[in-house]
């Protein structure tokens, strides 16, 4: 704390605090002594009440001494200031950057209004500080940075009128990101910077350490948490095996529920789709998280919410959780290149399994960015631009080059073996092998084989798997990723010509088989799921005929998402969905799609920092915001001090009228 003075110029008078003490010892000189017989009886009686009178002296001469001092230091009129840094009472064109918590933890309310309220009161009040001449901005804390005004400006009535139309989000937000805007606000201006912190300061929202401050910026952290650690439960995750089921195939839908609480908790968790219904009771001790599942299924192909929920709660955002899946027909497989030459032996063998279909199409053409396999067998897939929409999905591609097609510009050619030579399993622990794992489907790698083809190079580095290699090593079924998709180069010969014949062996539909299921299961459609506050992207082939489509959301929340394209397929990007819900894509009436969005998971636990274990060392932590303003103008102390000042000299006059003696010279 720090003391400044209105009046140093006075400080001369301070002498004057000795004049009580000079008045004293004048009034103590003796004068000169007369000898009368007549006042003995006189002196008899002070004599007799000289105990009780210096006390009294003493005791006035305490209290004429300090009123003095307490005027003069009223005169004086002293300041005191928090923190140095702050005191500047003549300052002029100050800039004042609010950073506002804006995220979903701030929706808390703990019955005397939510977290974010409070926040606004408090921005407001420092907004309510300024002077004429300075400038100001507020900063959203929200998933990314916003900004009220373009920079800092001297219209406070704006800024206020903002926070008043201001509403909490459902969104994550990084308050490192915040302060990052707000200082490169900063930096562009002059004169003295503040920057102010409005935040309940919980967990996921400040856990990534702040940019340094520079010292030249005065900061302060206002939180807004009165209850630091508050209970709350949420449905954190639900998660759906397999993701893309076929018609009629049973679905694990599996919840996590956690307790964030120190007391216990009893639970009914409920599953809904349409008109399923399920639910199930749940005891959950304190911070204690638990998987709940149960099984679903659909008898038709199409997209399906889920949602797995909980009784509602003080913080009822993340009470429930939301998923789409997208039930289908069988696995489309696409037969794309050279139509002769291998697709026949591919498409007999998907053709003869359960629940797949078939597509034989041109690689421009829209059914093919329908499949979740692809054979092809033209040049490399990873160098054509109709392939990157199938790996961004997920999707696998088979590639079985034909004679004359390329890597890298380079031909392939066909190898005749002299001696025939058998394949080798590398991985019989790979997931794709798992058909052939208990003997019952035969050997991967059976057979003995004359011809090959011979690639230009291999690339891809560490993420190419060699699963079968030739007796001399050379690659014959390699797996290597290609965005989230993967590419299985395939050679091995098909053709039944007496030499090579794998496409008769009973483990090629088996192995065909297993490419098929694996293929299914990591195949992703953007655009089902995304994160309250986050745009969302979402793909339609061209043949639907999905034209402005509608984005329908919950309590209203509609929009027209702006048309992208791409080839094979239509794609439309959204601004972002601002609550949690199922989002539905309407186009001509007609549903041509979902979209879950789910609550952030880190903002359900609503515990709190404590600012001062993250906040610099310089920063000042406030209660209220109207510190701010003794923060800047100091307390003044001169008030008190002339009323201590005239409450002394009071009591110095009572005192004296009490300790008045009566008549007989004897104190009352």
């Amino acid at each position: 704390m720090n003391w400044s003075f209105g009046n140093p110029h006075l400080l001369p008078l301070a002498v004057l605090a000795g004049l009580p003490f000079l008045v004293h010892l004048i009034a103590r000189l003796r004068p000169r002594r007369y000898e009368f017989s007549s006042i003995e009886f006189i002196l008899r009686g002070v004599r007799k009440t000289r105990k009780w009178q210096r006390p009294k002296d003493w005791l006035l001469l305490l209290l004429r001494t300090a009123a003095v001092i307490a005027l003069l230091l009223a005169f004086l009129q002293p300041r005191t200031y928090e923190a140095q840094a702050w005191s500047e009472e003549e300052d002029a064109g100050r800039t004042v950057v609010l950073v506002v918590d804006a995220t979903a933890s701030m929706a808390y309310d703990a019955g005397g209004g939510s977290r974010f309220n409070r926040a606004l009161a408090e921005a407001s009040a420092v907004l309510g500080s300024l002077r004429t001449g300075d400038r100001a901005n507020a900063i959203w804390v929200r998933e990314r940075p916003a900004a009220a005004a373009a920079q800092p400006s001297r219209n406070t009535d704006f800024l206020r009128e903002t926070l008043q139309r201001a509403r909490v989000t459902h969104e994550s937000g990084s308050g490192a990101a915040a302060v990052a805007t707000a200082l490169d606000q900063l930096s562009q201006t002059e004169g003295p910077q503040e920057l102010i912190l409005i935040s309940d300061f919980q967990r996921g929202t400040w856990e990534s350490p702040l940019p340094p401050i520079p010292d030249s910026i005065r900061m302060a952290v206002l939180p807004v948490a009165t209850d630091p650690s508050p209970a709350n439960t949420a449905v954190r995750r639900l998660f759906l095996e397999p993701e893309r089921p076929r018609a009629g195939e049973t679905v694990a839908a599996t919840a996590e529920v956690i307790n964030y609480s120190d007391q216990p908790r009893r639970l009914e968790v409920l599953f809904s789709s349409g008109t399923f219904r399920q639910s199930e009771d749940i005891f959950l001790e304190a911070w204690e998280s638990r998987l709940v599942t149960t099984i679903l299924h659909w008898d038709e192909p199409g997209e399906y919410a889920v949602r797995a929920s909980l009784p509602e709660d003080a913080f009822p955002l993340d009470n429930f959780r939301d998923a789409v899946i997208a039930v289908t027909a069988g696995t489309t497989i696409a037969l794309a290149g050279d139509p002769a030459w291998p697709h026949p032996f591919w498409e007999r063998a998907f053709r003869s399994l359960d629940g797949t279909r078939v597509n034989v199409v041109q690689t421009a053409q829209p059914g093919l960015n329908e499949a979740e396999v692809v054979i092809w067998t033209g040049d490399d897939p990873r160098a054509l631009p109709a392939f990157e929409p199938l790996f961004e999905r997920g999707a696998t591609v088979i590639w079985h080059p034909a004679p004359g097609s390329a890597q890298n510009g380079t031909p392939f050619t066909r190898q005749n073996l002299r001696e025939p030579q058998s394949l080798r399993l590398l991985l019989p622990d790979d997931p794709l092998f798992e058909v052939f794992s208990g003997g019952d489907f035969g050997d991967p790698a059976r057979g003995t084989y004359q011809e090959r083809v011979i690639w230009p190079s291999r690339t891809g580095g560490d993420s190419v798997t060699v699963l079968l290699a030739w007796q001399d090593d050379t690659p014959a079924l390699v797996r290597e990723s290609a965005g989230a998709g993967r590419i299985y180069g395939w050679n091995i010969p098909l053709e039944e010509n007496g030499r090579a014949a794998y496409a008769l062996l009973p483990e090629f539909l088996a192995l065909a088989g297993e490419i098929a299921r694996t293929a299914r299961d990591g195949i992703s459609v953007p655009g089902r799921e995304t994160v309250a506050g986050r745009s969302v992207s979402r793909a339609f082939p061209a043949d639907w005929g999905v034209r402005e489509p509608v984005l329908e959301g919950p309590r209203d929340h509609n929009q027209r998402p702006a048309w992208e394209g791409d080839a094979g397929f239509d794609r439309f990007l959204s601004a972002p969905l601002p609550e949690p819900g199922v989002y539905t894509w309407r186009s001509d009436g007609r549903t041509v799609g979902l979209t879950a969005v789910r609550f952030p998971a880190d903002q359900s636990d609503l515990r709190t920092h404590n600012p001062d274990t993250f906040i610099t060392e310089t920063a000042i932590t406030l209660s209220h915001a109207r510190q701010v303003r003794r923060l800047r103008e100091g307390v003044d102390w001169w008030p008190l001090f002339l009323a201590l000042a005239a409450g002394l000299l009071l009591a110095e006059a009572l005192f004296c009228r009490l300790a008045r003696p009566d008549k007989e010279g004897v104190p009352s």
